[in-house]
C-alpha cells in the first residue's frame, strides 16, 4: 500500500464493531503496535484510547499538580515570587486540560482547598485569612493567586470564543452542541466578583473600606513588589482582616469581659524613656539639623518639638518633618493633624532664621501599609519619593514585630 503500510489501519471498523489489527509499518520499517485493551496512548500530552482518558489524567493532573506546589512553598522565595511561581509552574499543569478534560466542580474546589491547606501549614497563608482576597489582584490588595476552578473557567471561556468566531461548519456544531455562550455570564467577572465579595464582608472587608477614601494606588506597591516574606506577608493580611486574636477582636466580637486596649500600653518603664536617642543637633557650614528637638522661638508655642527640622542655611529653605504611623483607618486625619499642629512653629521659624521658604512635610504611612494619595507629593519635596516602598516595609515589619511578641504567633 501507499506509504508502505503492511497491513490496514490500528483499528478498524467492521461490521459496527471496532476490531483489533496486527499493527502498522511505517516506511522506516517500524511498526506502530495495536492496543492492547486498557492501553493508551498521548497526544499531545493528553491520554487517549478509544477516547479520552479524563479520570487517569485527572489524577496525573493533581499529583503534578500538588508536588510543584509543595516544592514552591519550600523554596526561599518571598511573599510575592511563592506566589507567581505557583501561577506560572502548578496552575499551568491544570490550565493545559481545561476544556478537554472533564473536571467537576467539586473536584476542581477540591484541589483549591488542597492548595490553601499547604500554603497554611508553610506559614504563606494565616488559618483564619480571608479565602476570596487570596485570589483578588496584588494591585487590588489581594495576595494574587489563580484558583484552580477560575483558571478552568477563563480558559473554557476563552476557548468558547475562539469557536464562537470560528467560520468552519463543524466547530459551529460543537459550540451549538455544548452550550458554550451560556458560561459566559458565570466566567466573564470571576476577579470582579471575588473582589467585591470581599469587600462586602463585615469583618474581614472593614480594612478595605475603612481606607479606601483617603488611600492611594502606592498602598498595595509591598504586595505587588512582593518584597516580604512568605510569613510576615501572610501575618500582616491576617491583621487586615482582623482575623488576629487582639484584645479588641476579643472584647468586640467575641464579647469577652476584658480591655480592648493594646497589650503594650501600660507597661512600666523608667523615668527616663529612653536608653539611647540620636544627637539633637548637627550642624556644619551649610546645614542645620534638629532630632526631636525643642525649637526656641519668641512666643511660647505648645507645639515646638517636631521629630526633625532640616534648615540650608545656603539657600534657606527649611523643612519641618514630623512622622507617624498610626492604625490605617486614622492616616487621612494624622496627615492633616501634623500639618495643622505646627503652623505657628512654621511662622516663628521663618521670621527668626529668616528662611525664604518653610514646609511642614507629614510622612505618615499606615501601621498595616496604608498610603495617603497626597504622600508622595510630600516624600518628593525630600527627594525620597523613590523610597516609599522601603517605608511602608519598615512600618509592616515593625507592626509583625508586634504581632508576634504580642500574640506568639
Amino acid at each position: 500500500m501507499e506509504f508502505g503500510i503492511s497491513k490496514c489501519a490500528a483499528l478498524i471498523m467492521k461490521k459496527g464493531k471496532i476490531m483489533q489489527s496486527e499493527g502498522v509499518r511505517i516506511p522506516n520499517q517500524e511498526e506502530i503496535k495495536s492496543l492492547d485493551e486498557g492501553d493508551s496512548y498521548k497526544y499531545l500530552g493528553v491520554l487517549e484510547s478509544d477516547d479520552i482518558m479524563s479520570e487517569e489524567m485527572k489524577k496525573n493532573i493533581k499529583n503534578e499538580y500538588l508536588r510543584r506546589i509543595g516544592k514552591i512553598l519550600k523554596s526561599k522565595l518571598n511573599g510575592g515570587n511563592i506566589i507567581t511561581a505557583i501561577n506560572s509552574r502548578a496552575v499551568a499543569v491544570v490550565r493545559y486540560s481545561a476544556g478537554i478534560v472533564k473536571w467537576t466542580k467539586e473536584e476542581m474546589r477540591k484541589m483549591d482547598r488542597k492548595t490553601r491547606k499547604f500554603l497554611t501549614i508553610n506559614r504563606c497563608l494565616h488559618p483564619q485569612a480571608d479565602v476570596d482576597r487570596l485570589y483578588v489582584k496584588r494591585s487590588e490588595g489581594g495576595r494574587g493567586l489563580i484558583g484552580v476552578e477560575d483558571c478552568i473557567a477563563i480558559e473554557v471561556l476563552s476557548l468558547s470564543k475562539y469557536l464562537e468566531k470560528s467560520t468552519e461548519t463543524m466547530l459551529k456544531a460543537v459550540v451549538k452542541e455544548q452550550g458554550l455562550k451560556e458560561q459566559r455570564p458565570n466566567a466573564d467577572n470571576i476577579m470582579k466578583e471575588k473582589y467585591e465579595r470581599y469587600k462586602a464582608k463585615e469583618l474581614h472587608g472593614k480594612f478595605i473600606r475603612d481606607t479606601e477614601d483617603g488611600r492611594h494606588g502606592l498602598t498595595w506597591d509591598w504586595l505587588k513588589k512582593g518584597i516580604i516574606k512568605k510569613e510576615t506577608e501572610g501575618l500582616i493580611m491576617a491583621a487586615q482582616d482582623q482575623a488576629l486574636r487582639t484584645n479588641a477582636i476579643k472584647k468586640y466580637i467575641y464579647k469577652a469581659d476584658i480591655s480592648p486596649k493594646c497589650r503594650l500600653v501600660g507597661v512600666k518603664r523608667a523615668d527616663k524613656w529612653y536608653d539611647h536617642e540620636p544627637e539633637g543637633v548637627i550642624e556644619t557650614e551649610r546645614y542645620k539639623i534638629l532630632w526631636d528637638f525643642k525649637v526656641q522661638t519668641d512666643h511660647q508655642l505648645e507645639h515646638n518639638r517636631p521629630d526633625l527640622v532640616f534648615y540650608d542655611k545656603q539657600q534657606q529653605p527649611c523643612q519641618i518633618i514630623d512622622v507617624a504611623c498610626p492604625f490605617d483607618t486614622r492616616v487621612e486625619n494624622k496627615m492633616k493633624e501634623k500639618v495643622d499642629r505646627y503652623q505657628d512653629l512654621k511662622g516663628e521659624i521663618k521670621r527668626i532664621w529668616k528662611c525664604k521658604q518653610v514646609d511642614i512635610i507629614p510622612v505618615v504611612i499606615g501601621a498595616l501599609g496604608t498610603i495617603h494619595r497626597d504622600m508622595p507629593e510630600w516624600l518628593k519635596k525630600l527627594e525620597m519619593h523613590e523610597l516609599i516602598v522601603k517605608f511602608q516595609q519598615a512600618c509592616i515589619l515593625g507592626t509583625a514585630r508586634i504581632l508576634r511578641k504580642v500574640l506568639n504567633t
